[in-house]
């Protein structure tokens, strides 16, 4: 059976035919859907390079083929490529046995009217919340936020219509987006046509998860480190910035290290410069693979992350994999990670410096919330997420059969 995957990511092909991107998704990730499904069909976006692609990620392989849409960022170009997707995504829909969506996102927006015209089985892996994804910009102009109250609610809308019409629906938290965007089998019973699962992106084998003792802290100097995309202002970068103002004037010898990139990293470097503390700030940019994550992690002393969006973040469960205390913001499902008493609003860099010298100061409570961190990071293992996947993907598979049967 022949399974079409339609991702968010941006695709990067080289002169030579290799497929990369540079964030999540690597043929290991493809492979999740290969264990049930013979063919894997790959849609996203693709630019192509002229020239090598290195420190990347690399997505193609076997039984791996890709379907190709034009490039495109925002809801305006998305318009402008409307015809054109939509003729490529309802020729690779038609020519699978069924169809796979990533949800919420531009793509997954474009390909609902087709998946429902083609009346393809479909299931969807719900990864985050439209409605706390997209903010209010305060710099923006009163028109501009209209604009983006108005295509919020269109996101919020297709998320509640998309999962009330697949036939299968898997949640990366537990509880918070399967109850503001309801499966059809939450409202009206599981079936053979009709199905739910629980399991979050993430892929942690058991040799990634740190087994070396907890160090109580790593250097003289206390580390915080942070993981996230700058391409926007959502995960919380300028209040970390914010946080570590505050701690070095109350006279704490701290730095943070961020990882991640993106076209807002030489702002946040200027805003880091204007406050005067961008020799306590050190920029990592992007590390391509886990293990290179790791050793950033495993050499930090706390992990703070004041998101203002998530569905179930990873850079979370990695932090945790690797016994650290961290601090977070209660969004979504991250109080399914975090006891309250980590926890603090993304917009309040006061109340988290609270929340980061309470760690600080207290030795003990570092060890503590380090090793139950761990401990909960066991619950999203390789050994424990993918026969929920499997489980999944089955269902979806066994209706697809069924439906071409007939």
């Amino acid at each position: 059976m022949k399974l079409l995957v339609v991702l968010e990511h941006r695709f990067y092909q080289d002169p030579e035919g290799g497929v990369y991107c540079e964030r999540v998704v690597d043929y290991n990730f493809i492979k999740r859907y290969l264990n049930v499904f013979e063919e894997v069909v790959v849609c996203g976006r693709f630019k192509t390079m002229d020239s090598p692609i290195n420190k990347r990620l690399r997505v193609d392989g076997d039984n791996v083929s890709f379907v190709k849409l034009a490039d495109f960022k925002g809801p305006k170009e998305m318009v402008l490529k409307y015809f054109s997707s939509n003729r490529i995504l309802k020729k690779a829909i038609r020519e699978c046995d069924a169809v796979l969506l990533r949800a919420p996102s531009p793509i997954s927006f474009l390909s609902f009217s087709a998946v429902k015209k083609e009346k393809k089985p479909f299931a969807v892996e719900m990864v985050a919340n439209p409605r706390t994804a997209m903010q209010d910009n305060s710099d923006d102009n009163i028109f501009t936020r209209i604009i983006n109250r108005l295509i919020k609610v269109v996101w919020i809308n297709h998320a509640k219509n998309v999962c009330m019409n697949a036939n299968g629906v898997s949640y990366v938290t537990q509880y918070a987006l399967q109850k503001e965007y309801p499966s059809y089998a939450r409202i009206y019973g599981e079936s053979k046509e009709y199905f739910e699962d629980v399991y979050s992106t993430i892929n942690l084998k058991e040799n990634d998860y740190y087994q070396g003792k907890y160090l109580n802290p790593h250097n003289a100097t206390f580390t915080i480190c942070h993981t996230g995309y700058m391409d926007g202002k959502t995960k919380g970068h300028i209040t970390v910035i914010d946080t570590l103002n505050i701690l070095l004037k109350a006279g704490y010898d701290v730095n943070v290290k961020f990882i991640g990139s993106g076209s807002l990293m030489e702002e946040f470097k200027d805003y880091a410069k204007r406050l005067g503390i961008i020799e306590n700030v050190e920029f990592l940019g992007s590390l391509y693979g886990y293990n290179e994550v790791q050793k950033e992690l495993v050499t930090s002393d706390m992990f703070l992350f004041p998101t203002m969006s998530e569905g179930l973040p990873r850079s979370l469960i990695e932090a945790m994999a690797n016994k650290l205390p961290c601090v977070s913001s209660p969004v979504d499902g991250i109080p399914e990670l975090l006891d309250e008493k980590y926890l603090a609003p993304y917009n309040s860099p006061q109340l988290l410096a609270q929340k980061v010298e309470y760690i600080l100061n207290n030795p003990s409570i570092r060890e503590k919330a380090a090793l139950e961190n761990f401990n909960k990071a066991k619950e999203y293992s390789e050994s424990v997420l993918t026969p929920r996947r499997n489980r999944f993907y089955s269902k979806l598979n066994d209706l697809a059969l069924i439906t071409k049967i007939k």
